[in-house]
């Protein structure tokens, strides 16, 4: 007898009675795809509105005409939602003639692939309307291959109501029923309902064939309701002897009162708990109230929890929004509930950052630390969606964790530009002597419109300093002068100032003095010439006594390495720079006719205004340098991490100096080394850094001294920021990736010295949002001399980490799921709570 369930053309009678729209919880277990997706316990539409279901729509002549998964009238993602539903959001039917056609399509009812490169599933009726075969079909129309390999099946319906199945790839070669599962020919029984009975491998004579493990046959049983309750590995001759593919006899399941799977656990031959080939014993699983998988979780024979051996975990936990429409967060944790990487997949959580549409505007990968990490199979660390206008699609673009980098640093550095009005920036990150990324953003020529290009030069201002440093670090390894060595002993100066206290500003010369008269407009050939103007400011006081920061002294430093060479200190610089690769190192004769350099600016109301011309031979080692923000990057990556010169001279140059009392030396915020300012991050680790300002110039170079990667940042107007925080953010080695519940919460304070700050409702796109916040008071002044406005704009990036300020950006701290700050400089503090 025929199974009337086949019959897609249905009765008339049928028909009158079949409803338009049909909802079930659940969809039932099949095998095949020859078998038409069945619903298991109906749901009213009250009941469906409040959660995830299948919705089953009919033509008008009782046939399926869609299989949608939704809650309420929302479509949904299938995927870790309470049960199985094939790949799509829905399955849309057709029929032409004697077929019947399936196409795919997304949660915006868009066309897509499901099971590899499949758009169509094609299948073909006999005139009593069962189906004989199966063609899968991709984008253009051409048959494809699924991911298991099958391009087409064939079905043989016999007397009894069974199906014989058999699968083909794109050459018409035999395919096993998936891969893993080694049937080839196979017979399916099924029950009145359509629910798959038994699933047999079986010979050409029609008989029951063992495949490994002497398994030839599944049998199956369902609860009262029609879900899948229990599944037994049987021989050819029907015994329970064998074993399946994941080396288990029988498989048992437990569902929820709405049901949704609960507990899976799995028996051998003898009846007893056994483990599976996938690492466990026992499986449990947990819903939300709309029906969505938060839980899980694999357990030993003690109901225990234990990790998967396969995987490394043992509990994934989803979150979801108050919605229920949007998943947070996918994790893994060990039995004790501590975070875990996945063993296979290198990563401990998938994160989700949504738009104020709701629209999904970035996933992103993180280790256990919270950083941002790659898939270890698939090598990507983030997908980002693009929106066109008002469009509910978007377009992904997958990045690893280097262009997921390369993108988080450009917008840093294009931010920056916006929010201080600098016309051209250039920044690069080094490692390991080499330069692994570089940015640029505005223009070195506002009035020829040409743009910052990589090799763009820039006045160094004070970073020369650094750069001097170096040279002297050069010439100690080379012998040709020690740090002992007074200014007396190589120049015709009468100050006994040692090289080391010049170069950690305790060497007793002043600073730039407006009382002193000193020609600053002439040029000279050489420093040793240009200490005519150091002289008047030589302090009576006795050397590393007290700290003054002074670039004269560094004027001092750069004529002792003349005497000590025989060689200018431009020549010096030129040579330094020749043997690295370096061209662009050089002193400010090298301004002039110069079509690489910026034009140089300063910032006025707003406007970006032609800076003075300014002389800088008078002091080329503590002033007068100029380069390119790569070359700088490299440069002193290779100083830090030895490559230029020897580790114990780099540490040498890297101790904090003493005064004469035995006080360490600071200033403010840093303590002084050789040359470098030392300071800690946020979180306590140091760093070693020198900054600049000056006529048409603000720079800035940093590094770690852990692993020697260095950031440069170089612009062509001086601008009050907080740089250093920017630099940090550019060299972190991967974005940081707080957790988006401070974006998603909804709502959000924001304070400045205990007083609440009115926030503008956050204007989120691709994957960050945007607050206005007017400003007064203390904030107002001092932020109205960094931007010049009344109102702030703070942006916080989707990946965390930061804030974005007209003060610069600043990096975050705080507790990823509670208060988070940002800090950046002793008058500025501003938190947001969700």
């Amino acid at each position: 007898m025929r199974l009337s369930w086949l019959c897609l053309l249905l009765a008339a009678d049928v028909i009158a009675s079949t409803p338009l729209v049909d909802r079930y919880s659940t969809l039932a277990f099949r095998e095949s795809p020859y078998a038409p997706h069945l619903g298991v316990r109906r749901l009213g539409a009250e009941e469906a509105a409040k959660r995830n279901h299948y919705r089953f729509e009919y033509d008008s002549q009782g046939r399926i005409s869609r299989i949608s998964f939704a809650l309420g009238e929302r479509l949904r993602e299938p995927n870790h939602t309470a049960n199985y539903f094939w790949y799509a959001s829905v399955e849309h039917y057709r029929y032409q003639d004697q077929w019947q056609i399936v196409s795919y399509r997304d949660l915006h009812d868009q066309p897509m692939a499901v099971h590899g490169e499949v758009f169509e599933s094609h299948y073909q009726l006999d005139p009593s309307g069962r189906r004989i075969s199966l063609q899968y079909l991709g984008a253009n129309g051409q048959p494809v291959e699924s991911a298991w390999g099958v391009a087409r099946y064939q079905w043989q319906h016999l007397d009894d109501g069974s199906v014989i199945e058999q699968r083909f790839d794109l050459d018409q070669q035999p395919v096993s029923l998936r891969p893993g599962f080694p049937f080839q020919r196979v017979r399916l029984s099924y029950d009145a309902r359509g629910r798959t009975l038994l699933l047999q491998n079986i010979d050409a004579s029609g008989s029951p064939q063992a495949a490994d493990n002497g398994f030839a046959q599944d049998r199956f049983t369902y609860t009262a309701h029609g879900e899948l309750a229990r599944y037994e590995v049987l021989d050819a001759q029907g015994g329970q002897s064998a074993r399946n593919m994941q080396g288990i006899a029988a498989g048992l399941v437990r569902f929820t009162e709405r049901g949704y799977e609960h507990i899976a656990s799995y028996l051998d031959g003898d009846g007893r708990p056994a483990y599976n080939d996938n690492g466990w014993w026992r499986s449990e699983r947990r819903y939300d109230d709309f029906g969505n998988l938060i839980l899980n979780a694999f357990a030993d024979q003690q109901g225990a929890r234990a990790l998967n051996p396969n995987t490394g975990y043992a509990e994934l936990r989803i979150g979801w929004h108050d919605d229920g429409l949007r998943r947070r967060e996918l994790a893994y944790f060990d039995a004790q509930g501590q975070p875990v990487e996945h063993q296979t997949r290198g990563m401990h959580a998938v994160r989700y950052g949504y738009d104020s549409r709701q629209r999904l505007m970035l996933v992103y990968l993180v280790d256990r630390h919270q950083q941002l990490v790659e898939h270890a199979q698939q090598g990507w660390a983030m997908t980002r969606y693009q929106y066109q206008g008002d469009s509910a699609v978007g377009t992904p673009q997958r990045l690893s964790l280097a262009e997921a980098l390369a993108a988080e640093r450009q917008h840093i550095l294009s931010l920056m530009r916006e929010h201080a009005g600098v016309p051209g920036v250039a920044a690069a990150v080094a490692e390991d002597g080499e330069r692994v990324w570089h940015g640029e953003t505005g223009y070195a020529d506002l009035v020829r419109r040409l743009p910052v290009q990589v090799d763009t030069q820039f006045r160094l201002a004070s970073v020369s300093k650094a750069v001097t440093a170096i040279l002297v670090a050069e010439a100690l390894d080379r012998g040709q002068i020690a740090l002992a060595d007074r200014a007396s002993d190589w120049l015709r100066l009468e100050h006994p100032a040692t090289l080391a206290q010049l170069l950690a500003h305790s060497g007793s010369i002043d600073h730039y003095n407006p009382l002193i008269s000193v020609d600053l407009d002439r040029s000279y050939d050489d420093v040793t010439a240009a200490l005519a103007v150091v002289r008047p400011h030589l302090l009576p006081m006795a050397p590393g006594s007290r700290y003054r920061y002074s670039t004269f002294g560094y004027s001092v430093i750069g004529a002792m390495l003349e005497a000590a060479s025989g060689r200018r200190f431009a020549e010096l610089l030129h040579s330094m720079g020749e043997r690295q690769g370096l061209a662009s190192l050089a002193t400010s004769a090298a301004e002039a006719h110069n079509p690489k350099l910026t034009r140089f600016y300063q910032l006025s109301g707003g406007d970006a205004l032609p800076a003075k011309a300014r002389n800088f031979s008078y002091a080329d080692p503590g002033a007068g340098i100029i380069a390119s923000a790569s070359d700088l990057a490299v440069l002193v990556s290779r100083f830090a991490s030895a490559r230029l010169v020897s580790a114990e001279q780099r540490d040498r140059m890297l101790q904090v100096q003493r005064l004469s009392d035995g006080q360490e030396i600071s200033d403010q915020r840093y303590q002084i080394a050789l040359g470098w300012r030392r300071q800690a991050d946020l979180a306590g680790r140091p760093f070693f850094h020198h900054g600049g300002v000056t006529d048409g110039a603000r720079s800035v170079v940093l590094f770690d001294p852990a692993d020697g990667r260095s950031v440069a940042i170089l612009s062509n107007a001086a601008w009050t920021s907080d740089v250093f925080g920017m630099a940090l953010s550019l060299l972190a080695a991967r974005p940081a990736a707080a957790s988006l519940d401070l974006l998603n919460s909804g709502s959000f304070s924001l304070s400045h010295a205990e007083q609440a700050l009115p926030l503008s409702d956050p204007d989120c796109r691709e994957w960050r949002c945007k607050w206005r916040v007017a400003v007064s008071g203390e904030l107002a002044d001092w932020l109205g001399r960094a931007a010049g406005k009344p109102e702030l704009t703070l942006e916080l990036g989707l990946l965390g980490g930061r804030i974005y300020t007209p003060y610069g950006v600043v990096p975050l701290a705080g507790d990823q799921r509670g208060m988070v700050a940002a800090q950046g400089s002793r008058h500025f503090r501003l938190t947001f709570a969700p």
